[in-house]
Formats: structure tokens, C-alpha cells, sequence
């Protein structure tokens, strides 16, 4: 097996570790350096989970209940998928993965990407983000700072909400510049649906991003989550 397609394998099982839900980004990085990879935490049994002091037994059950290779089958399968559509996967120990994120408390485990240059953060970083319900005024100003700061060399990124967030986007895209969004929902799923010319554009020209599994719906409780990777990311 070349190094390629073990990279791929892994990353089958990293995206099973991911859709676990009840066991958080931090402590499925505990569980992958624990037992070296994301593939060893697959194949681990009773007495492997039992030594992890670090779960609770409402996690070990969660884990033991998608060591299943019916749950393993469905999870390549839309891997596979999501895959063949242009979605991109980095995690925790990948080389792709972009270094400002794992320097903050509560790094995301994985991190998915759609576009050309997802994960591809060099030079200066600029974060714009605002109200949904923003004044002409202030629309206005910020399609100004996103297209001035893209022009001077900026990479503009905010979170492609409604209001102050997407004409940030939009001032960098007119002069035809990265921008990127991170999302509080899969990197495939448009929101809001009034933001989907700019979802386009940075598939072409910056990135999308989320820690999220391809599918997942917005809800509020993802978009805080959302927030600490914009900031992380300055």
C-alpha cells in the first residue's frame, strides 16, 4: 500500500472519529495520540476503552456504540462522497493542518475544507465580522475594508452570516481576491441561502471551512464554536 492510500485510509477513520457525537475535539485528540492514530482507536476493545481515564462511561458507550462495522461502512461511504465532491479533510496531526489553530485551548480534531486553497493561510489575516442587521452605512464600510485590505495584500475572512460578514466577502471577491468563510454548518451547505454567489466564489478563489461534518445543519449553538477558529486564525 502506497503512503497515499494510507493517508486515505486514515482519513476514513478520522472522519468516523469525527462524526462522533458526545465526545469532544479535545478528548478524540486525547484518544488518537493515546493509541497512535484514528484507525487504532477504531479497532481498540473493552479492555482498551476501560483505560481511558479520560472518558466518562456515557463516552466509552458512545464510542463502543460506533465501533460497528455497519457505522464504519456508512461512514466511508459518505466520506467517499462528500470526497469525490471537492471536500477537503485536515486533523490534529496532519501536516495540512493550519498551525494557528493548534496553538489555542480548544482546537478543532478535524477540520474540513472546500475550495482551492482551504487550508492555505500565508501572509496577513484580516477578520471581519458584524451584525446581521446592518445599516446601509455600515454595509457599505465594511464592502470598503474587505475590498481595501484584499487589495493591499489581506486575506479577508469572516463567517459568511447575513449582513456586515458577507460584504466583507464581497469586497474582497470584486477585486478578485482570497477570501475565506468559516461556517457554523457542513462546508457544503449554503447559509444563509442570499450568500450563495460568494459560497461559489471562494470554491474558486479562498476557501470554506468548518470542524463540522459535511451535512450538518446551522444551529446556534455551532456558531461560537465557529468563532474562536475566525480569531484563531488571525
Amino acid at each position: 500500500m502506497g503512503e497515499s492510500e494510507k493517508m486515505s485510509k486514515e482519513e476514513e477513520f478520522v472522519f468516523w472519529l469525527a462524526c462522533i457525537q458526545g465526545i469532544s475535539s479535545s478528548k478524540k485528540r486525547l484518544l488518537q495520540e493515546t493509541f497512535g492514530c484514528a484507525k487504532a482507536v477504531y479497532y481498540i476493545e473493552e479492555t482498551g476503552r476501560k483505560s481511558c481515564w479520560f472518558l466518562t462511561e456515557k463516552e466509552k458507550a458512545a464510542l463502543k456504540e460506533h465501533q460497528k462495522e455497519a457505522v464504519l461502512d456508512e461512514r466511508k461511504r459518505v466520506w467517499e462522497k462528500a470526497r469525490k465532491k471537492g471536500i477537503k479533510l485536515t486533523y490534529w496531526t496532519d501536516s495540512a493542518y493550519p498551525e494557528k489553530l493548534s496553538r489555542i485551548a480548544q482546537p478543532p480534531y478535524a477540520l474540513f475544507g472546500a475550495g482551492k486553497e482551504c487550508f492555505a493561510f500565508e501572509g496577513v489575516t484580516a477578520a471581519i465580522v458584524g451584525a446581521r442587521e446592518a445599516s446601509a452605512y455600515g454595509r457599505q464600510m465594511t464592502y470598503e475594508y474587505g475590498r481595501e485590505l484584499a487589495k493591499a495584500g489581506m486575506n479577508i475572512i469572516s463567517g459568511m452570516a447575513a449582513g456586515v460578514d458577507g460584504y466583507a466577502h464581497r469586497g474582497a471577491i470584486e477585486r478578485g481576491k482570497p477570501t475565506y468563510a468559516v461556517l457554523g454548518c457542513g462546508v457544503n451547505v449554503c447559509y444563509p441561502r442570499e450568500n450563495y454567489k460568494i459560497f461559489h466564489a471562494m470554491e474558486e478563489n479562498g476557501g470554506i471551512l468548518s470542524e463540522f461534518v459535511p451535512g450538518t445543519r446551522p444551529a446556534a449553538m455551532n456558531f461560537p464554536m465557529r468563532n474562536r477558529i475566525i480569531s484563531a486564525l488571525l
